[in-house]
């Protein structure tokens, strides 16, 4: 017979249930993976008047680098600003001992710029969300099997 269970549904995150979950992946991940290195990362550009023009955030998970977060502002673009972070995050995620860095971008964003960055689309995920492409992109930073 079927136990049934007690499912709770909260609108916000609950930090508290969070922490228990996280922990509980990383204790049944650690056989295959060893202990967990996981660390949060922020980078960002501010103007003359001290606003964030652009940045990138993300975590750090074993030897991968994750972009959760990666933008420029409009009046920014193309002025190179977005290659100089993603040069900085390469020096910063090689001194993290980082062999890949990992994100994904939707169609209507900014494949060909990190195509163009050495970034290479390993996997589609076609009509994801509303009907728009989404992309899974990695770049090698260094061959894994040398460390």
């Amino acid at each position: 017979m079927t136990k049934i269970f007690n499912v709770t549904i909260e609108d916000q995150e609950n930090p508290e249930v969070l922490e228990v979950l996280i922990q509980g992946v990383r204790t049944y991940n650690s056989p295959y993976f060893g202990p967990v290195r996981c660390q949060n990362y922020t980078m960002y550009v501010r103007d003359e008047n001290q606003n964030t023009v652009g940045g990138i955030a993300g975590f750090i998970l074993y030897d991968h680098l994750r972009i959760n977060w990666a933008w420029v502002s409009k009046d920014y673009r193309g002025q190179g600003l977005g290659s100089q972070l993603l040069r900085a995050l390469d020096t910063y995620a090689l001194s993290k001992g980082c062999t890949f860095i990992q994100l994904d971008t939707y169609d209507f964003q900014a494949k060909p710029f990190y195509e163009k960055n050495g970034y290479v689309c390993v996997g589609t995920i076609e009509k994801w969300l509303y009907g728009r492409d989404c992309h899974f992109l990695r770049k090698i930073l260094q061959d894994p099997s040398a460390l």
